[in-house]
């Protein structure tokens, strides 16, 4: 964070501030839902996405230790390694 612009965290702030709750799709899709959450994410916390698992009907949580908000960019093999065995084992 204190590497970004000024500018720049405005924006981001004012785009979180304004998101619209989408609790309702996420309770209604039927389709399955990966989630990903690293174990130290101030932004969308380890409870916020196991709440999004309760609420998605067929989801699977993953949490990523040691991770942030970006733990794809934290521990990108480990996100990559359930991300493809996730994705090999759908029958799509």
């Amino acid at each position: 964070m204190k590497k970004q612009s000024l500018i720049g965290v405005i924006h981001a702030l004012g785009a979180m501030a304004g998101r619209v709750d989408n609790t309702k799709v996420l309770q209604n899709f039927n389709g399955k839902v990966l989630i990903f959450v690293g174990e130290n994410d101030s932004i969308t916390p380890v409870d916020t996405a196991k709440e999004m698992k309760r609420l998605a009907k067929n989801s699977e949580l993953n949490i990523i230790p040691s991770a942030g908000h970006l733990s794809s960019m934290d521990h990108p093999s480990e996100f990559n390694n359930i991300f493809f065995n996730w994705l090999s084992s759908q029958k799509i």
